[in-house]
């Protein structure tokens, strides 16, 4: 008889209104209630009153505390405790001193430790920085989101040992896989004609004003307006002016936050997808848009060459000009297009978040035996 699990997963992400982390874990935890052997009993703790976990293959524990610290250091590390877990799975990159179950914490990026890109405030960057490092030397266990966070986390945490690391890929939600047409739905945001989709934020590392600049420069030579849903963020002051430009304000259609459900048809209604971002852990929206059938324009740096594969145009991101030059060939010339579409189709084969629940459950197996 095999021995009986008692997983944990700590899904307080689940409660913020957007963003990768509770892009994984909804996605990570639904297919992990698929594959979940029989010897394994699966607790999920949470604090949002949207979600309420309650399932034969699996109990859910609600924390009502509003405060991340008092949730990630206080309550969480008391309820998990009194629930005598084995593992805990903590996908927030949190690893509390006081939990006795055995952690495996996911490393989704490094950005704060990255001193070229300033995405946050001195105060938040030194506590991130400091509660970061000494998470992944309390883990059990490492888990990255790509081989490029691995390298990263070898090059700023030169005492672990990579033995201890393992990378498991994530990968687009099934509703990518688009089928339907509704193409109505673009009626709903007063797009009409042809357009280029960038599903970034405005935050200065996913390199929204190189775009702005490569389209000012393809003023006059293309008909594709830029569609964005980016809302406010970080430094973003330099990007609104950008987009009052005479050149400019007529030819930019900014969302803002967008249901998800609607996302696969902004890909797949789309010429193509701009995602020249200067520094991503994983590069999920690369993914999204190969499941949708749109050619994606990406990065040749961090990970997102990995994740895109041969499946993309690769661009220099810090060249306006490399930028301006992907757009022109994947719009003029239509095999080219229509390659980098099926090259798409046959990367994103390879990532399925049932894959991903089986690695996380055969890793804690092997550890078991």
């Amino acid at each position: 008889m095999e021995k009986m699990i008692k997983l944990g997963i700590d899904a307080r992400g689940i409660s913020e209104n957007s963003g990768g982390v509770k892009q994984f874990i909804d996605s990570f935890i639904d297919s992990l209630i698929k594959v979940i052997p029989s010897n394994f009993e699966l607790i999920i703790f949470y604090n949002s009153n949207n979600y309420l976990y309650s399932n034969k293959k699996y109990k859910g524990v609600k924390i009502n505390c509003k405060s991340k610290l008092l949730y990630d250091y206080v309550y969480l590390p008391y309820k998990a405790n009194k629930m005598k877990l084995d593992w805990i799975i903590l996908p927030k990159t949190n690893c509390p001193y006081l939990l006795n179950a055995k952690k495996i914490i996911i490393v989704h990026d490094l950005l704060y430790f990255n001193k070229n890109l300033i995405e946050f405030s001195l105060i938040n960057n030194m506590y991130e920085r400091f509660s970061i490092k000494r998470s992944i030397l309390n883990a059990n266990i490492i888990v990255t989101v790509s081989n490029f966070t691995k390298n990263e986390l070898l090059k700023y945490f030169k005492c672990l040992s990579f033995k201890k690391i393992y990378t498991i890929y994530e990968a687009p939600d099934p509703k990518y896989n688009v089928t339907i047409d509704n193409k109505n739905i673009l009626k709903e945001f007063n797009i009409n004609g042809n357009y280029i989709f960038y599903p970034g934020s405005l935050s200065p590392r996913k390199n929204i004003i190189r775009v702005l600049n490569a389209f000012l420069n393809l003023n006059g030579k293309i008909k594709q307006k830029l569609v964005f849903t980016a809302g406010k963020s970080w430094k973003d002051s330099e990007i609104i002016r950008l987009l009052e430009n005479k050149n400019l304000k007529d030819r930019v259609i900014k969302l803002g936050h967008v249901n998800d459900d609607i996302m696969p048809y902004l890909y797949k209604y789309s010429d193509l997808c701009i995602y020249p971002s200067l520094y991503e852990g994983f590069g999920l929206p690369i993914l999204e848009a190969q499941a949708c059938g749109c050619p994606v324009i990406t990065s040749n740096l961090s990970s997102c060459p990995e994740i895109a594969s041969d499946g993309a145009h690769i661009i220099n991101p810090y060249s306006v000009e490399d930028i301006k030059d992907g757009i022109i060939k994947i719009l003029n010339d239509v095999k080219y297009k229509e390659n980098l579409i099926k090259k798409g189709f046959d990367n994103v084969s390879k990532f399925s978040w049932i894959k991903t629940a089986m690695e996380y459950i055969n890793l804690i197996k092997k550890y078991e035996q």
